[in-house]
């Protein structure tokens, strides 16, 4: 087991938004019970502040610089490729209770479509499993048995069931292709990924074409409604979340030279 992945995955947990809460509040309640109130009123606060910062205008304009960097293009306006490439993150294994593989994005979906219009001939499903497992396949396994029941061929998909990461996603898939003499490629996964994986691909060399497969939808509400949304909320825990993690990555990749950090930060900012 690759010892960096696994610490990766695990490192997150400690500076995981909701977690970094949970612990002030908890030290809190507990120099509170022991009455040290200023050091308890300290802890609390931060909490607070977190909970605070993460429904402010600065975390959504964090969000949104990495989730609208690359748009969603319609199917028809799509470019032709050689190959359409589909990252993991997108499929739940049959693992009990579950009977079946279910689609947590709409990855899948996306690039049924873009081989149903003909935009490339070949789809290549991306995903290993970062912790393995005993009787559990690979996550691109999963992900062909639904491709093919959403009508794509069998012999027209590809697996890489070898990585971890979205670095490993680039480098494994990038050898599959260069045996088949495949350069240019349609990158499907979501719109908060993107940037990062496409930064990824491009390091390998390959003629990447970004295909995003999903965004969220900027809901419009009464405006009573509206008023809520300038009060700090737990729920903006989830998007701070999601930033850290983007960010944090992107910054570890840059560390690691695995992506072109100055082309990355002129896209985004």
């Amino acid at each position: 087991m690759d010892d960096w992945i696994t610490f990766s995955k695990i490192g997150f947990l400690f500076v995981k938004p909701s977690n970094i809460v949970l612990c002030l509040v908890v030290f809190g309640l507990i120099f509170l019970l022991f009455r040290y109130r200023r050091i308890a009123i300290v802890f609390l606060v931060m909490a607070l502040g977190i909970i605070v910062f993460a429904s402010s205008p600065i975390t959504g304009w964090l969000y949104g610089k990495i989730n609208q960097a690359y748009l969603p293009t319609a199917i028809q306006e799509s470019p032709q490729a050689q190959a359409i490439v589909v990252l993991a993150g997108d499929v739940s294994p049959p693992i009990p209770p579950r009977i079946e593989s279910q689609i947590r994005g709409n990855r899948l979906l996306h690039a049924a479509r873009l081989y149903k219009a003909g935009k490339a001939p070949l789809l290549i499903v991306s995903g290993g499993n970062v912790f393995p497992q005993d009787n559990v396949r690979s996550e691109a396994y999963y992900m062909k048995g639904i491709l093919v029941e959403l009508g794509v061929p069998s012999d027209s998909i590809l697996l890489e069931e070898r990585s971890r990461n979205t670095h490993e996603n680039a480098i494994e898939t990038e050898k599959i292709l260069k045996a088949r003499g495949i350069n240019k490629i349609l990158l499907a996964t979501s719109s908060f990924h993107m940037p990062r994986a496409f930064a990824v691909f491009l390091k390998t060399g390959l003629f990447v074409i970004p295909s995003t497969t999903e965004i969220g939808a900027f809901e419009t509400k009464p405006t009573v409604l509206k008023i809520f949304d300038k009060f700090p909320s737990l729920d903006g825990l989830g998007t701070l979340q999601r930033v850290v993690h983007e960010y944090l990555g992107i910054a570890v990749y840059c560390y690691r030279g695995w992506l072109d950090c100055g082309k990355l930060y002129r896209e985004l900012f």
